[in-house]
């Protein structure tokens, strides 16, 4: 899809996890607050790289999306470079999608999504078309 497109998208609500498929640096950084308007309520987008979001213990994640903080927005994750985590962090996932109403978003950003990668079984998959030159320029 364009980018222009994605900026009208509308997730399922009881969606936690989204495959995200672009290569283009700058859509994902503008996409980040696409990413926040696109739930109900106020949520805020952080981005991070795969190695941290694996290092951070799963059960921390799991809280954060069962427990609404008073204090605090809710979170979407942009995690960077997802072709890279682990089988047992893909499993993780599976769960936290499957939480009923959660506080917590993830979004796997992908560069290039294989066909063989058995992420599009398993999450919704949004893929941005490249841009072109004459897309810059429309702007």
């Amino acid at each position: 899809m364009k980018f222009s497109d994605f900026r009208q998208f509308h997730p399922r609500p009881a969606d936690n996890v989204f495959v995200f498929v672009c290569e283009d640096d700058f859509l994902i950084e503008e996409s980040r607050s696409i990413w926040s308007g696109a739930f109900e309520g106020t949520w805020l987008a952080e981005k991070l790289h795969v190695k941290e979001f694996e290092e951070t213990e799963f059960s921390r994640w799991m809280d954060d999306a069962l427990t609404p903080s008073l204090f605090s927005q809710n979170r979407v994750i942009l995690v960077m470079n997802a072709e890279k985590m682990t089988k047992g962090r893909i499993e993780d996932m599976a769960a936290l999608h499957a939480v009923a109403v959660s506080s917590l978003k993830v979004i796997l950003v992908f560069g290039v999504l294989r066909p063989v990668d058995g992420w599009t079984r398993s999450f919704p998959v949004i893929g941005i078309d490249p841009l072109k030159p004459a897309d810059a320029v429309d702007g």
